[in-house]
């Protein structure tokens, strides 16, 4: 359960508006842990599908010309043998998250992206 307090929220704990404000907060989010409500954007169906999967993997290699962005290096050719390659969201935008649109990602090895 997310708590959220004066010293994290760094407000004066003296001020009305913040009390009601924390307060009214953590009601909310204790009630959407209760009933498993998330802000969090899922996965387009279509994310786990092989021919998503293939479509993304070759745009994103003629893009990038099998560059790895995230690192500055070429990706290795074995990250596909024994898949070991990730499509990373790279947007800050929440909403854009779990996009399915090549301009919200790019092509990494599994290694970069769990460090992400």
């Amino acid at each position: 359960m997310l708590e959220l307090t004066f010293n994290e929220a760094k407000i004066d704990p003296k001020s009305e508006k913040m009390i009601f404000f924390l307060s009214a907060y953590n009601e909310i989010r204790n009630y959407m842990n209760k009933k498993g409500i998330t802000f969090r954007p899922k996965y387009h169906k279509q994310w786990f599908q092989e021919a998503t999967k293939g479509y993304h993997v070759l745009n994103l290699l003629a893009r990038n010309l099998g560059f790895n962005i995230l690192t500055f290096t070429i990706l290795d050719d074995n990250i596909f043998v024994n898949g070991k390659y990730k499509r990373h969201h790279f947007r800050e935008l929440f909403s854009r998250k779990k996009s399915l649109y090549l301009d919200d990602l790019v092509l990494t090895d599994a290694w970069t992206h769990s460090k992400m």
